[in-house]
C-alpha cells in the first residue's frame, strides 16, 4: 500500500517534526511516540497531542505582524484549522465545557479573518510572483487578523485554555452537541466510550464521518449548479467530510487496518477529490468576493471558471467511481 503507507510513515516523521504529510498542510504536530499509542484511552491519547500542538500554534501566531502578506498566512491558517481538528477530535476529554467552548470560537474567528486575508491572494489564480494586491485593502484586513490575535493572545485567557487543554479527563465528559463541530462528533449520533481506547472511538468517528459523507455524494453528483448555495449544500458538506476523515487518518493512521493496494488507491482518490473539490471551491469563493465589490467582469469570469471545473469533475466522478472509492475506504477502517 505505497501512498497511504508513505502518508503513514510521514505522520511518524511528523509526530517528531521532521516531515511533512500531503494530506495534512505543513505544521508543527505533537510528538506522540508510535509505540503504544493505540493503547491509550480517549483522555490519554488527547493529554499527548492536542496540548503540545497547540503550543506549537501560538508561536507560529507571534510571528505574524505589520509585514505579513496574504500569500505568507496560508501555512499559519492551515496550522490554526489543525490545531482546531485536534480540538475537535478531543472535546469529550475536556472537563469546562463553557472555555472549551469559548476555545473554540476564538479559534473560529481567527481561521476565518485569516482567510479573508489569504483569499486576498487566492483569488487571484496566479503565482506569488505575479499577485497584485491592493494595499488598502492588504491593510484592512490584516489589521482584522491583529485585532484578533491581540484579543485571542491575552495571557489571562490563554493560561486558562493551556490549563485547560494540559489537564484532560480521564473519564468521558459530557457535552452539549451545540458545542461540537458538524464535521467531527457533532454530525454523528454518538459519543466516544470509556470501554474503548481513543484510536477505536476515533476510528469510530471516521467510519460514521464516511456513512454521511456517501449519502452527501448521493445528492452533490446530482447538483446542477454549484454556484447556488442552498443547493450545493451537499457539494460542500461532502468535500469538508472527506477533508476530515483524511485528516484523521493522517493524525492517526493506526485507523487503517487493511493495508492492501486497493485501499491504498483509494486513499490518493479521495486526496486527489478533496483537491479538485477545494480547487471548485476557490472559483466560487473568488465570484462572491469579486460581485461584493462590483467587479462584475471578473465575478463573471470566476462563475465560468467554477462551472467548468464542476463539469469536468462530474465526469471525472463518474470515471473514479468515487461510490466505490468512499465504500472501499470505509472497509479499510478499524
Amino acid at each position: 500500500m505505497k501512498h497511504l503507507a508513505v502518508a503513514i510513515t510521514v505522520m511518524f516523521s511528523l509526530v517528531v517534526g521532521t516531515a511533512v504529510c500531503a494530506t495534512i498542510p505543513k505544521m508543527k504536530v505533537p510528538k506522540v511516540t508510535q509505540i503504544g499509542l493505540e493503547k491509550l484511552s480517549y483522555g490519554e491519547l488527547a493529554k499527548k497531542s492536542v496540548y503540545s500542538l497547540y503550543k506549537d500554534m501560538l508561536d507560529e501566531l507571534k510571528k505574524f505582524d505589520k509585514k505579513i502578506l496574504p500569500h505568507e498566512a496560508k501555512a499559519l491558517r492551515k496550522q490554526i484549522g489543525n490545531t482546531r481538528g485536534y480540538i475537535d477530535l478531543f472535546p469529550f476529554a475536556y472537563k469546562s465545557e463553557k472555555g472549551l467552548a469559548e476555545l473554540r470560537d476564538g479559534l473560529d474567528e481567527g481561521y476565518e479573518v485569516m482567510g479573508e486575508f489569504k483569499d486576498l491572494y487566492d483569488i487571484q489564480g496566479v503565482d506569488v510572483d505575479d499577485a497584485d494586491y491592493d494595499k488598502d485593502e492588504v491593510k484592512k484586513l490584516r489589521n482584522a487578523v491583529l485585532d484578533w490575535k491581540d484579543s485571542f493572545g491575552k495571557s489571562s485567557r490563554q493560561k486558562e485554555f493551556k490549563d485547560l487543554l494540559a489537564n484532560p479527563a480521564k473519564k468521558i465528559v459530557d457535552i452539549k452537541r451545540k458545542n461540537l463541530s458538524r464535521f467531527f462528533w457533532g454530525g454523528v449520533d454518538q459519543k466516544p466510550l470509556n470501554r474503548l481506547t481513543g484510536v477505536e472511538n476515533i476510528s469510530r468517528l471516521a467510519k460514521n464521518l464516511l456513512d454521511l459523507a456517501r449519502d452527501d455524494y448521493d445528492d452533490a453528483k446530482q447538483l446542477d449548479d454549484v454556484l447556488d448555495h442552498e443547493e450545493a449544500e451537499s457539494f460542500h458538506d461532502f468535500r469538508k467530510r472527506i477533508r476530515t476523515v483524511l485528516k484523521i487518518t493522517a493524525f492517526f493512521p493506526h485507523i487503517v487496518e487493511d493495508t492492501s493496494k486497493k485501499v491504498d488507491n483509494s486513499f490518493d482518490t479521495l486526496n486527489v477529490l478533496v483537491g479538485k473539490y477545494g480547487d471548485i471551491n476557490d472559483s466560487i469563493t473568488a465570484h462572491f468576493k469579486y460581485l461584493e465589490d462590483d467587479r462584475d467582469k471578473k465575478a463573471k469570469d470566476a462563475a465560468k471558471k467554477a462551472e467548468k471545473e464542476f463539469k469536468k469533475l462530474k465526469k471525472w466522478q463518474k470515471e473514479e467511481e468515487i461510490d466505490a472509492v468512499v465504500e472501499t475506504f470505509l472497509d479499510a477502517l478499524v
